[in-house]
């Protein structure tokens, strides 16, 4: 998806639905590449940086290294989208966001200047990973989480992302009966596999589901807001709300510090505009166990990308409650999907 120009600060607001038997992304493999794993040692994931949303039907695990519909215990051979809750009826293997762009500027100020390059918080080959934490992983149904709930974690209320959230969420914990949120980034030079170096975007996910009204118990919300940290001028982030601010000045200081050594080069300190920018959500959905059979196509006045068996089987080891699948529907697998519901703006821009 393109935004039109990500200048310094905030580039642009992702929204997307998930849902299972009524709606995915671009499919990739069955699964990671042989002898590829999920990040480890130095990014090793701790107990913050792992959790799932399980508020409503839809069981979809997260990382803070980016990566969603993925295995909440960080297990590289378990399955992070289930549905319905309670059940191993897996339709999702993993999912996640990639970002790319082109770096603007003169090489005279800027040694990136004219540069392509790109993050990708979820590779499906597992091998060009660049995605780090940036904060632990905030769940609105945990006691614990919710009394250390950070500023930046509330409802946004003050800048550009308020907007899509009505008047009367703006502040709070959670916007839905049971928020997830978390940040991370792509801008760390340890992480180069696939690319010359990063780009310089943060991301901030807020993941939400409810129960009501009948039917929305079998979607989840995510909402990703993107972020140019390229400029170490702390007053290029006055913009943005408290909580936020902070951590994007600090991000963009490391930034700074990190890929200046990393690369003996002296980036701008005023940052860079990257234009155009381009994001996309990526995902490996295997519905049941034999992903082999698994079709996958998309539905473009919709905005929609959808997977499914190809024989709706009644897969070995599946559970099928008759209060789900009782008629007109039959005991099968069905379908899981993903769906833009606001778009950025430009000329890749999803007429919605």
């Amino acid at each position: 998806m393109y935004f039109p120009s990500g200048k310094k600060g905030l580039i642009g607001v992702l929204s997307l639905a998930l849902a299972v038997l009524t709606m995915t992304p671009i499919p990739a493999s069955a699964g990671p590449e042989p002898g590829a794993k999920r990040p480890s040692g130095k990014y090793r994931l701790f107990a913050g940086n792992l959790g799932a949303i399980t508020i409503n039907e839809v069981v979809y695990g997260f990382t803070t290294l980016g990566e969603v519909g993925v295995d909440s215990t960080g297990s590289s051979t378990v399955g992070g989208g289930f549905w319905p809750k309670g059940t191993g009826n897996q339709y999702m293997f993993n999912s996640g966001l990639q970002v790319a762009g082109i770096i603007q500027g003169n090489l005279a100020s800027n040694p990136w200047a004219g540069d392509t390059t790109g993050g990708m918080f979820f590779d499906a080959s597992g091998l060009r990973q660049h995605g780090t934490p940036v904060t632990e992983l905030r769940n609105a149904t945990n006691p614990i989480d919710i009394a250390n709930w950070p500023q930046a974690a509330r409802v946004p209320q003050g800048d550009f992302s308020e907007d899509i959230f009505d008047p009367l969420l703006r502040g709070r914990i959670s916007a839905s009966q049971g928020d997830v949120w978390f940040m991370s980034k792509e801008s760390d030079p340890a992480l180069s596999s696939g690319r010359d170096h990063p780009l310089g975007i943060v991301a901030e996910y807020r993941t939400l589901g409810w129960n009501f009204p009948s039917g929305n118990q079998d979607l989840i919300y995510l909402v990703i807001t993107f972020y140019n940290i390229t400029t170490s001028n702390p007053a290029a982030y006055a913009q943005y709300r408290p909580g936020i601010r902070e951590i994007l000045i600090e991000q963009a200081q490391l930034f700074h510090t990190q890929n200046n050594a990393a690369f003996d080069i002296t980036l701008p300190t005023e940052g860079y505009t990257i234009d155009p920018f381009f994001a996309a959500f990526a995902a490996d959905p295997d519905v049941t166990n034999d992903a082999r059979t698994n079709f996958s196509s998309v539905n473009l006045p919709f905005a929609m990308g959808y997977a499914y068996n190809s024989d709706f089987p009644r897969a070995d080891g599946w559970t099928f409650s008759p209060t789900v699948f009782g008629p007109p529907f039959f005991a099968g697998s069905g379908f899981v999907g993903m769906k833009y519901l606001k778009s950025p703006l430009g000329p890749g821009e999803i007429q919605l």
